[in-house]
């Protein structure tokens, strides 16, 4: 009975991790005879290979003496036409010897790969043409959604199809034309690894293009089945993620979204509901909260402080920000990459410039900044529960910029008006959890020394930044009692994404 326990707790653990969910190849001397299907230990035996969807091969007797079946070749249902037994007698032991044959060689079929090459010269030349011909009489919402739609145009006109017929294995559906070369040039490396074993460099180049071969595979394979899913209908949708998570389709794992007692399965409501849940989450929590709408509860407020002043800002002040781009970073909802921005800095600086400058003259933000691409991120806990996701927002890169530029003033006069306290340690510069553990550390220590006790209360506040309540953070803002922070400027920054679409759904 231990045998049978421990058997099923290896197969569930191997169906429910991905990380194990291939095929699987069992063998040896279990010592059951399947041949004897009224023994009970040979029925639970069996229904534990058949609820993880494994059969025994072998049909033949491999023990004379008994005429019975003891010697198995177990393997996933996956496997079952590429697996042949034979059985010889021998004298040599009470057991036959058992030749076991798989036959892994996948047919061979020529493919058309297609390719699209963008031609980066004529997108650059042509983007500085585009960005050098903005109308004058547009205005900063009318300069930004010339440039994304321009930034399309072109990019497209850029890109150019190739075609290659490669010879590919069956299952290799996501094959492209960059796996198939970096497949080529890995093959040839290796080839002459082995004729110059001891060739330092060919083992260095033969391990990059091997890590470049794997990595490229894992995005062609995201990115295709990521497309079948999009156009999958539910019932096709599952069977594609069984595909991915390798697990059959007979098994009774499913990732659906259970949303007021209502299983959904499809992906684009899933997405949609996961949406609606990030969006109202904040405003839900905090309608839970009882506030007497005291925006001076505990006296942190002055009763006057001069005015936040929005200085405008520079095309040598926005150079210094696009320089520092990260390049690595995915582009956000205008598909508008950092390289791009930094290729033509000058232009790019110079309407940023004109951006930002009305942007803090009319108080109001850019519409076509307020949109973000979110994937939600799985969490620990139930898969159905919405609540055990978080989102993940990729914002447009000039978006990016212009935040910074409105950070920065706010930062400074935050600190040169001695607003903050120095107890706040989260984004500040210089300031970051070390430091704030120092200083606890220091406190404790110093306790111990003088023979007092310690105590320390954490607390995790739930959806803290999303449950603020926007009414009152406001009414912070211009602070009756003083002047306060720019009343008009703060009252439209963008507190919230105007909106928000998904493009993952994990």
């Amino acid at each position: 009975m231990d045998f049978t326990e421990k058997l099923e707790a290896y197969l569930s653990d191997s169906n429910t991790n991905p990380k194990k969910c291939e095929s699987k190849i069992l063998l040896g001397d279990t010592n059951v005879a399947v041949n004897l299907s009224d023994n009970s230990t040979t029925g639970e035996y069996l229904r534990i290979l058949e609820s993880c969807n494994m059969f025994v091969t072998n049909n033949v007797v491999t023990r004379p003496s008994s005429g019975n079946i003891l010697d198995h070749v177990v393997c996933s249902e996956s496997l079952l036409s590429s697996v042949t037994n034979k059985t010889i007698p021998t004298d040599a032991s009470d057991h036959s010897v058992g030749i076991t044959t798989l036959f892994f060689n996948q047919p061979r079929s020529v493919q058309l790969l297609n390719k699209k090459i963008t031609n980066q010269h004529q997108l650059n030349t042509e983007l500085g043409v585009a960005l050098l011909s903005i109308p004058l009489v547009t205005d900063a919402n009318g300069k930004i959604r010339y440039i994304i739609e321009k930034y399309e145009e072109i990019k497209n006109r850029a890109t150019r199809t190739i075609t290659v017929e490669a010879k590919v294995k069956a299952h290799c559906p996501w094959m492209s034309v960059d796996v198939w070369q970096l497949m080529s040039t890995k093959d040839k490396l290796l080839k002459a690894s082995r004729r110059n074993p001891s060739d330092q460099r060919l083992k260095d180049l033969l391990k990059q293009a091997s890590k470049k071969l794997n990595d490229k595979k894992r995005q062609c394979k995201r990115n295709y089945y990521f497309k079948l899913l999009q156009t999958a209908t539910p019932k096709k949708s599952w069977k594609v993620l069984n595909e991915i998570l390798g697990i059959n389709s007979k098994s009774s794992s499913n990732t659906s979204l259970l949303v007021d007692g209502r299983t959904i399965n499809d992906p684009l409501q899933a997405a949609d509901c996961l949406n609606d849940f990030f969006c109202n989450i904040g405003h839900n929590l905090a309608s839970e909260l009882n506030s007497d709408k005291d925006i001076c509860k505990f006296g942190t407020l002055r009763s006057h402080f001069p005015s936040l002043f929005m200085r405008p800002t520079t095309v040598e002040e926005i150079i210094v920000l696009i320089n520092n781009l990260n390049t690595n970073k995915a582009p956000g909802p205008d598909k508008i990459p950092a390289s791009t921005i930094k290729t033509h800095h000058l232009a790019f600086a110079q309407i940023l410039k004109d951006v930002f400058n009305e942007i803090i003259e009319t108080g109001a933000y850019l519409e076509a900044l307020k949109i973000a691409r979110v994937a939600p991120i799985f969490k620990p806990g139930d898969k159905s529960n919405p609540s055990n996701y978080r989102p993940i927002s990729t914002l447009s890169t000039m978006n990016k910029i212009l935040e910074q530029l409105i950070s920065s003033r706010l930062t400074n006069f935050l600190e040169a008006q001695n607003l903050l306290t120095n107890r706040q340690y989260g984004f500040r510069k210089g300031c970051d959890t070390l430091t704030a553990t120092g200083e606890l550390l220091e406190e404790v220590y110093c306790d111990l020394d003088n023979r007092r006790y310690s105590g320390a209360l954490f607390l995790d506040l739930k959806k803290a930044f999303d449950t603020i309540n926007h009414e009152l953070l406001l009414k912070k803002t211009r602070n009756k009692r003083g002047k306060g922070i720019c009343p008009t400027f703060a009252e439209k920054l963008p507190l919230k994404p105007s909106a928000i679409y998904f493009l993952v759904w994990h």
